[in-house]
């Protein structure tokens, strides 16, 4: 066997697994649909420039891949990485709903081998498990053992010098998962400020009444809907109205 396939091992990492709701739908529609060859096009050049972006930034060995409607992020496991990855994944979350498009996903730490063309280990596995079987909502679950290292003097050492450092809380039926809307609470932070959080907001509101057909969709934004104007509420910012509130 050469050295550099003997290089090859797992090292114990961060991995964020995050699907893109309705990608293949869009794809379909894109053909003859000018507004969702669009979306398609905005989503792809946002997913590059996020991969840009953050590539720049202090990172921990940070690394990014797309495989058709998923987006994989790592880092190593440090408390750095930790707050990076966080902060990656909350930017990626926001700003593909920006243009309209969902994001369901897991974070884990464990085991993993990341290189440029393949992902693969118990990390990835269980980032996977998270979205597919237990998130359910628009969310980006959270493993215990990410959770527990968010709670250190560490990771808050680490996240110091961040304008709104990533955050996790603790969902209402129990798990943790990555809190992308604690960041509206800082407009500046947004390139356009209070105008791309209007944006969002918009977004699930139209969404939301478009999915009143469809139950197991309604339900879904509707989870979306009420954690946002959780966060919304507290600063006196436009709710998402509900269908039956603006019939």
């Amino acid at each position: 066997m050469s050295r550099s396939l003997l290089e090859k091992e797992y090292s114990e990492r961060y991995v964020a697994f995050l699907d893109i709701l309705g990608f293949s739908n869009i794809v379909s529609t894109s053909v003859a649909s000018k507004e969702s060859t669009a979306t398609l096009i905005a989503a792809v050049e946002t997913i590059g420039e996020l991969q840009k972006q953050y590539d720049s930034l202090k990172s921990d060995d940070f690394r990014a891949q797309t495989f058709s409607d998923c987006i994989v992020m790592s880092e190593k496991a440090s408390p750095l990485g930790l707050v990076h990855l966080l902060a990656a994944t909350t930017h990626a979350a926001l700003s593909l709903l920006e243009i309209g498009i969902f994001i369901r996903g897991g974070f884990a730490k464990g085991l993993l081998y990341h290189s440029d063309q393949v992902v693969l280990g118990p990390a990835m596995i269980r980032a996977y498990q998270l979205e597919s079987s237990i998130a359910r909502y628009p969310r980006i679950l959270v493993d215990q053992s990410t959770h527990q290292d968010s709670c250190t003097d560490a990771f808050q050492k680490a996240a110091t010098g961040w304008s709104i450092s990533p955050r996790i809380a603790l969902a209402e039926d129990g798990p943790p998962f990555v809190d992308i809307f604690d960041l509206t609470r800082d407009p500046a932070v947004f390139e356009n400020g209070l105008e791309d959080i209007e944006k969002i907001q918009k977004v699930i509101e139209t969404e939301l009444h478009k999915s009143i057909y469809i139950p197991a969709h309604y339900e879904k934004l509707r989870w979306l809907a009420i954690y946002w104007n959780s966060v919304s509420a507290e600063f006196n910012r436009p709710l998402v109205k509900f269908p039956h509130q603006s019939a």
